[in-house]
Parts: C-alpha cells; structure tokens; sequence
C-alpha cells in the first residue's frame, strides 16, 4: 500500500461519521424546534393533555403501556409487516454470510443462527396461511347449502309479483 494511504483513508471515515452526525443533529434540531412552536398552542397543549389522562387511565388498570396495540390493523398492515421481516431477516442472513467469510467462526455461528430464526419464520408463515385456508374451506363447506341459484332468486321474484 502506498505511504499516505491510511491517512487518507482515516480523513475519509471521519469526514463520513462528521457528515452522518452532522445530518443527525441538524434533524434533531429541525424537529425540536417545530416541536417547541407546537408546544405555545393551548388547543394542541389541551388535547395532548387530554391524551395522556386518556392512557393512564386504560380499563383493567393496565396503564401506559397496555394501551399501546401490536397488533396489525388490516390483512395488508400485516402482510407489510411479515414482507418487512422476511426482507430484514434475509439481509441478515446475507450479511452474516458475507462477513463469515471474512471474519470467522463466529460470524459463520451468527450466521447459522440468523438462518435457522429465517428458516422457522418462512414455516410459522406457512402454517398460519394453511390453518386459515383450512378454516376458510371449513366454513365454505359448512355453509354451502345457504347458497342459492340466482335462477332460484328469479323464480321467487316472478312468484311473489
């Protein structure tokens, strides 16, 4: 390698970690100040305290952090959040392989393990989509005699005219 090479290389790095921070902090700053602005608003202050009351004081004395819900809103809020896992989970695994090749025995054992939770994720999507497939043909199949023939329909219309 060249002489200056570890300098430059050194003033490289820093100058990205400066220029990272620098875009962090000006963010931050960005935000704090619309926050402080929105903090003078006394409608805003009111509901925002009318909010909190409304938190603590979660039925079954579960306050704060039992109001909070996990769970996904709509079919598509949860295929989104199983798309994101498979995609995080299968960067891992990229990642992992890849640094394995250049660090070692510990890095291919995280590997290993980021596999098997990608592995076991896949197959808790599989058997969640098969239960629910098994349980739509089950009420398809329970409810199929309810099911009228629109000729059916016509015949009673022309009847009851």
């Amino acid at each position: 390698m060249p002489e200056g090479f570890h300098k430059v290389t050194t003033s490289i790095v820093l100058l990205g970690l400066a220029a990272v921070w620098g875009t962090y902090l000006a963010v931050w700053w960005r935000d704090n100040r619309a926050g402080s602005g929105r903090q003078s608003d006394m409608i805003g202050s009111f509901n925002r305290s009318l909010d909190t009351l409304g938190h603590t004081a979660a039925p079954g004395g579960q306050g704060i952090r039992g109001s909070v819900n996990l769970l996904p809103r709509s079919a598509s809020e949860a295929a989104q959040r199983r798309r994101l896992v498979i995609t995080c989970l299968v960067g891992l695994a990229v990642s992992t392989l890849l640094l394995s090749l250049v660090l070692g025995a510990v890095a291919f054992l995280t590997n290993i393990i980021v596999d098997a939770a990608l592995a076991w994720y896949c197959y808790a999507v599989v058997q969640r989509r098969n239960i629910e497939a098994e349980r739509e043909m089950k009420v398809t199949m329970l409810h199929a005699d309810h099911v009228q023939a629109p000729n059916v329909i016509e015949l009673r219309a022309t009847v009851n005219a």
